[in-house]
């Protein structure tokens, strides 16, 4: 006989009925959190920091708690960083005037 846990053993029952309520909640939390703290400030650059700020909290707590990031997870953080760095940057530069874009 083996200690190992197999998929009939009630633990590993449990634990892996627990997984898909905790990756969906990684999954979709920064999400929720980005359309809250929009809806509630109005401020879409804060709700972009959030969503980024969240997405990468979300990326390292899922990786210690199973060991693994999902590929849409990374996928996802990646794009988020990406499009939200320009999108804060765009906002930086929209506020002054055209001849002060080039005196950086």
């Amino acid at each position: 006989m083996s200690d190992k846990q197999t998929p009939d053993h009630p633990a590993a029952q449990t634990q892996n009925a627990e997984r898909p309520g905790r990756r969906l909640l990684l999954d979709l939390g920064p999400l929720v959190l980005f359309f809250g703290t929009n809806y509630m400030t109005k401020d879409f650059m804060l709700s972009i920091k959030v969503l980024i700020g969240a997405t990468i909290i979300a990326l390292i707590i899922g990786w210690l708690t199973e060991r693994r990031i999902s590929l849409m997870a990374a996928v996802g953080c990646v794009a988020v960083a990406f499009f939200g760095g320009l999108v804060a940057e765009g906002d930086v530069r929209s506020q002054g005037t055209p001849g002060q874009l080039f005196e950086r």
